[in-house]
């Protein structure tokens, strides 16, 4: 079994949460439901996406197919009731640089080792999970609610981790199946931190649109290339994963 490679894979998973965490934080409750338009989603449609995926993927993830009877794929992309989001300006993407810089994803020539990672990101939650429990959390009226949003992203999260946590020597050479396709574990793992990291992406886009000059960076600020690199090279060589200061 490849220590480091699930090593690395968790902390990259956290690193992807957490940038997803930092954006949500930054926008009120209305912002979350804002959409360009109706052909596009919201960040609580993307949460219930992701929500509904990883609940799907990683429940029972080395004994059943990774796409679940209880999943409902469609409904992902449609919220219940809620208020309208009058007042919200729609025009906010007018004149906002979209350039998404500041989101590093550039990890050639880094070290894949996690050595020390805390990977029980979801502390608080009951990470025992996908024993038992509704996967469709509760029946939810009122989709148009923070709280709602918050209870799936960190089961949604807490799932993943429990079942990464669950791979040992002894099962890291099964094969994992997604709708009958067969994939390794490495194979399986990649192909969800991938989609994950697109919709998170997405996130990070809506919020820097909404928010204007008043977004927090996340990663690198714009104007700051020079300087960061500088004190980078200023350290000596080693082994370190790039994520290292995003989740002290």
């Amino acid at each position: 079994m490849n220590a480091d490679y699930l090593n690395s894979a968790k902390q990259q998973f956290q690193y992807y949460k957490q940038i997803g965490d930092k954006t949500m934080a930054q926008l009120s409750d209305e912002q979350l439901y804002w959409q360009y338009n109706d052909a596009s989603n919201s960040i609580a449609i993307l949460v219930k996406h992701l929500w509904g995926n990883m609940m799907s993927r990683w429940t029972d993830f080395l004994t059943t197919d990774g796409e679940k009877d209880f999943r409902k794929r469609d409904e992902e992309f449609k919220l219940s009731v809620g208020p309208s989001l009058q007042g919200v300006d729609t025009d906010i993407a007018e004149g906002v640089d979209n350039d998404t810089e500041g989101v590093d994803n550039d990890t050639e020539g880094v070290d894949n080792t996690a050595d020390g990672v805390n990977t029980d990101i979801a502390e608080g939650v009951d990470t025992n999970i996908a024993e038992g429990v509704d996967k469709n959390v509760r029946d939810v009226t009122n989709e148009h609610s923070r709280a709602v949003i918050t209870e799936r992203w960190e089961l949604g999260w807490a799932c993943l981790f429990t079942a990464l946590d669950s791979i040992n020597e002894e099962n890291f050479d099964i094969t994992v199946y997604i709708r009958n396709q067969g994939h390794t574990i490495p194979e399986a793992v990649n192909r969800q931190m991938m989609h994950y990291a697109y919709h998170v992406g997405q996130m990070v886009y809506l919020g820097r649109i909404m928010k204007g000059e008043d977004w927090q960076s996340l990663s690198i600020p714009k104007g700051n290339s020079k300087v960061y690199n500088a004190e980078k090279f200023a350290q000596e060589k080693g082994k370190r994963h790039f994520t290292d200061e995003y989740l002290k």
